[in-house]
């Protein structure tokens, strides 16, 4: 018999490694308000499912200590037998559920800092199109105001040139806005503040910190952390400015009951955890 040769089948392509980001794609269209909002509701459901998380790991710690050991209690005795006072299945069943918990618990986590991330880049490009969208109209207005007060003055001072009646009236313009700005900054110093938007809201004091000296309070909704705002925010931005700033008062505007409030808060070593002692969550 004579052996029949077949060709061989070449084998099928590999499939295209998966592409692994470090940080979130940003939508092509990050000017539209649906994406910030969508970034929003995803960024809400991911804390909802934080608080879910962590309220499930609390019970089961309850529950694991209820059983007479902890996460790293042995279970053996010191012959290498299963210990008989405990019930050694029903301790390992729940190890694994709590480490399994943990490590969904840090996934989500890390989901919440990339969507947080991406919220405020997202509100970043929408506020920067809407400060050039109040640029372009106040220069509108400012045209308006030249062109009224230009032709007030010439209808005063009829031999002035018109480039020596349009030089007053900008001289003019800049005039009344310069005083109405120091007016403004005069009766209230904190009316700079008025346009900038909380990124932060203290959700918890504790007592005896720094922050419940400097007067914080719970609901605080925080617009300026020293030389912090929403605008130049970042993902390491407060942790930096807290440790730099150990020992040096910090100036922090909020936003408390609809009012502005100046607070003079100073990071420091206290008895309890931290700079600061409070807890702050991000507003969105």
């Amino acid at each position: 018999l004579t052996a029949i040769s077949f060709p061989r089948r070449p084998p099928p392509p590999s499939p295209p490694a998966p592409h692994r980001c470090t940080t979130p794609h940003l939508p092509r269209h990050t000017s539209d308000p649906m994406s910030v909002e969508a970034t929003k509701a995803r960024l809400q459901m991911l804390m909802r499912d934080k608080a879910s998380l962590e309220t499930e790991l609390e019970g089961l710690k309850k529950s694991l200590r209820q059983l007479g050991v902890g996460m790293k209690d042995p279970l053996v005795d010191s012959q290498g037998f299963p210990r008989s006072d405990v019930d050694v299945h029903g301790i390992r069943i729940q190890r694994n559920t709590i480490i399994r918990r943990s490590n969904d618990h840090q996934q989500v986590m890390k989901k919440i800092e990339k969507t947080m991330m991406l919220y405020h880049e997202l509100l970043k490009r929408n506020e920067s199109k809407a400060a050039a969208v109040r640029v372009d109209k106040a220069r509108e207005v400012a045209k308006d105001e030249v062109l009224q007060e230009y032709k007030r003055i010439m209808n005063e001072n009829s031999s002035l040139s018109k480039a020596e009646a349009l030089k007053m009236a900008i001289e003019v313009v800049k005039s009344r806005r310069s005083n109405s700005k120091s007016s403004t900054s005069e009766k209230d110093p904190l009316a700079i503040y008025s346009n900038f938007i909380p990124f932060l809201m203290v959700e918890r004091v504790w007592p005896n910190s720094p922050a419940e000296e400097a007067g914080l309070a719970v609901q605080d909704k925080i617009v300026k952390f020293g030389s912090i705002n929403k605008s130049n925010l970042d993902q390491t931005a407060m942790k930096r400015i807290v440790i730099h700033s150990k020992g040096k008062p910090l100036e922090v505007i909020v936003r408390r009951k609809g009012k502005l409030e100046k607070i003079t808060l100073t990071p420091k070593v206290w008895s309890g955890q931290g700079l600061l002692g409070c807890f702050l969550k991000p507003v969105v």
